[in-house]
C-alpha cells in the first residue's frame, strides 16, 4: 500500500492526499483533508482549476495610472500650499486657511504639484497651475474638498486641459480674485458679530 502524499495547498498549509489508484482523471478530484488531529480534522476546499485561477501581472505600466477620486497621476502629487507657508514664510505664501472656506463655483484657484519624493528625500520637479471650481462640498460652513478642471495643459505632468481633479483648501495656493474672497470672509465676520450682539439683548 503506497503511503499519503505530503504537499502544501494554495495557502501555504501542509495536506495529505489519500492515493487512490482506481480513480480516473474523469472522476471527481480527490478530497483533501488537512494534516490535524482525527478530533480536529477538517475536509479542505478542493483545488482551483488552472483555467479560472488569476495569473499574477507581469505588464509594467509604463504611463501612471490615476489615482481614483483625485484625477493625480500615481507618480505625483499636490502640494500642501498651508505647510509650505508655515516652514517657508519667507518664501511660500498662500492665501489664509479660513478665507479659503468661502470658495464658490466659478472662481480660480491655484495649486501646485510635484513628483512623489523618492526614498533618499532629493527635491524634485514641480508645477503650478489654474484650476477652475465646479463643485465645492461643504460640512456646515467648512469646505471638505473641491472639483475644479484644469484649465491649460501641465509641461511635466500627464495632466491637460479640461482634466477634472480633486483637492483640499489646503492645497491652494493662490486665488484669483483674492479681494471678492476677503470680502466674503468680513461680511461673514461681521454677521456673527451682529448675530452675538443680537442674541445678548
Amino acid at each position: 500500500m503506497s503511503s499519503p502524499k505530503r504537499s502544501r495547498d494554495l495557502c501555504g498549509s501542509l495536506i495529505v492526499v489519500e492515493p487512490n489508484p482506481k480513480q480516473r482523471r474523469e472522476q471527481a478530484p480527490t478530497r483533501l483533508t488537512m494534516d490535524a488531529p482525527p478530533s480536529s480534522r477538517l475536509v479542505a476546499r478542493e483545488p482551483v482549476s488552472p483555467e479560472t485561477s488569476p495569473e499574477p501581472s507581469t505588464t509594467t505600466n509604463i504611463i501612471p495610472q490615476e489615482q481614483p477620486k483625485t484625477g493625480i497621476p500615481k507618480s505625483a502629487m499636490l502640494r500642501d500650499a498651508q505647510l509650505l507657508k508655515y516652514k517657508f514664510p519667507e518664501s511660500q505664501w498662500a492665501p489664509n486657511i479660513k478665507e479659503l472656506d468661502f470658495l464658490s463655483r466659478g472662481m480660480r484657484v491655484m495649486v501646485s504639484i510635484q513628483k512623489i519624493p523618492s526614498g533618499n528625500g532629493c527635491s524634485l520637479r514641480s508645477e503650478r497651475f489654474w484650476v477652475n471650481i465646479l463643485h465645492v462640498k461643504r460640512q456646515e460652513q467648512e469646505v471638505k474638498w473641491v472639483i475644479g478642471r484644469v484649465e491649460d495643459d501641465l509641461q511635466h505632468f500627464r495632466l491637460r486641459e479640461g482634466r477634472k481633479i480633486r483637492f483640499e483648501t489646503r492645497h491652494v495656493c493662490n486665488v484669483d480674485d483674492m479681494f471678492e474672497l476677503s470680502q466674503r470672509h468680513e461680511r461673514f465676520l461681521m454677521e456673527s458679530e451682529q448675530a452675538k450682539r443680537r442674541k445678548k439683548e
